[in-house]
């Protein structure tokens, strides 16, 4: 996978539009939407268009329209999830319509509260699961693509523990503070393209995250903020299980800030420099 080279001010393409006024979305002035690093969104009055990118997959972060809209399906009647409107497939590219989200990132105590109604929600769909091993899995073959000497001093930061193995919820998969925002009603989830089950943990790294925070315009957790949003989180046993295992999960996305930044991802490189600072949870 290598970096995008399309502008985020791209015109909706006309194939695109003329697929969309075929599924009942006919609009004019449709607006480039900023803030994605990989697919592209545009905007007409109530719906936002969203366009895979062909080869949008990372080794964390799945790129799946078929997934996205399955959770779109589920999580929109819980509040917690735009509306799916259309989906389709044209010129070999995936789309989705879903109804707009207005409001900017939530605020992080609100946004982790939506976290903890998303892992208490039923299962969805046959989403993949996040066991230890696969998590495992995942790190090692990252840093097998790695320049030696970065892999090498990675593997050597390695933390002494295993990865979390909690009971397993559903997770949305990319929970970044750019991806919880404050609609109208209540804060609600956006980009639903990687959703999985596992440990509650590995959702709460990725929010809580030095790194995806600079990446994605949250603001680096201080002294103090890593617990006071764990306790609007409002779970005591996952909150210790978090400060238990967040060396090794932060690990996990240091490795995938170094991945990144190899194959040209503009900030990576720095904010992995965040990631491996130690976490504390007070």
């Amino acid at each position: 996978m290598s970096a995008p080279q399309s502008s985020p001010e791209t015109p909706l393409p006309p194939w695109l539009e003329q697929a969309l006024a075929r599924a009942g979305l006919a609009a004019r002035g449709w607006t480039p939407l900023a803030g994605g690093r990989v697919n592209r969104c545009w905007r007409s009055g109530e719906v936002v268009a969203k366009l895979f990118a062909a080869d949008g997959k990372t080794p964390l972060f799945r790129n799946d329209p078929d997934a996205e809209w399955l959770a779109l399906e589920h999580f929109a009647p819980l509040g917690l999830a735009p509306e799916p409107l259309a989906r389709g497939r044209t010129a070999g590219r995936s789309w989705i319509a879903m109804r707009a989200v207005d409001g900017p990132p939530a605020e992080d105590h609100a946004a982790i509260a939506v976290l903890r109604r998303i892992h208490d929600a039923r299962p969805g769909a046959p989403w993949p699961t996040l066991t230890p091993d696969v998590l495992e899995s995942q790190c090692y073959a990252m840093l097998r693509d790695l320049p030696v000497s970065e892999a090498d001093r990675l593997r050597q930061a390695r933390p002494d523990m295993a990865f979390p193995d909690g009971p397993a919820a559903t997770l949305h998969g990319d929970p970044v503070t750019s991806n919880i925002l404050s609609d109208r009603a209540a804060p609600v989830a956006i980009d639903w393209q990687c959703p999985c089950y596992g440990d509650p943990c590995v959702d709460l790294s990725v929010f809580l995250s030095p790194a995806m925070r600079s990446l994605y315009g949250g603001s680096v957790p201080r002294p103090g903020d890593v617990g006071d949003w764990m306790a609007a989180y409002g779970v005591l046993e996952t909150a210790a299980r978090y400060r238990r295992f967040a060396p090794v999960l932060h690990w996990r996305l240091a490795i995938y800030c170094a991945w990144m930044g190899a194959r040209g991802w503009t900030g990576y490189a720095e904010a992995g420099a965040l990631e491996r600072a130690p976490i504390t949870v007070t």
